[in-house]
This record gives C-alpha cells, sequence and structure tokens, in this order.
C-alpha cells in the first residue's frame, strides 16, 4: 500500500493481511492506516478471516437493514455477518 511507510509500526501486520485476502486496502492503492474502521470494513474482513462468502441465493428472502442501502458496496457482506447457515 502505498501510504504505509516501512516504519510504520504495524507495517508488517498489514502486509501479511494483505497477503492472506483479509484487506484490500482502497481503490487508489493505499491503505489509510490512520483513518478510522467502518462497520462495513469490520465486517467484511472478518467475513473473510471465517471464510463467510456472500452467497445471493442464500440471502435472497433475508431482511435488509434501514441504515444500509442494498447499493452499497457491503451490503451483502453486513447481511452474511448477520445470519446464520445452519439447518434450523
Amino acid at each position: 500500500f502505498s501510504d504505509v511507510a516501512d516504519s510504520y509500526w504495524a507495517k508488517e501486520a498489514i502486509v501479511k493481511c494483505g497477503a492472506k485476502g483479509y484487506v484490500e486496502g482502497y481503490e487508489d492503492g493505499t491503505f489509510r492506516p490512520r483513518d478510522n474502521i467502518t462497520r462495513a470494513e469490520a465486517v467484511t474482513m472478518v467475513n473473510r478471516l471465517l471464510n463467510r462468502v456472500p452467497n445471493a441465493q442464500a440471502l435472497s428472502g433475508a431482511p435488509g437493514f434501514r441504515d444500509v442501502a442494498a447499493s452499497h458496496w457491503a451490503y451483502g457482506q453486513i447481511l452474511e455477518a448477520s445470519f446464520s447457515h445452519a439447518p434450523h
């Protein structure tokens, strides 16, 4: 990531998480390590750590959230993290 200096205290962890696909950074090639993490970013990272992948078919008909538009980039990630796929 272009904005993570070699001297940054968490560089090694950020690089390792990036290599494993847990984090991707932003489209401009930055990581923005001094920014606060958003709910969408956190839930996406946790889903990746747990190998939970949003599946449109499995999540179809799931109730949505009033504060997250279906067009939001992490809508599927947020739904995925909110529902169990265990048999009832």
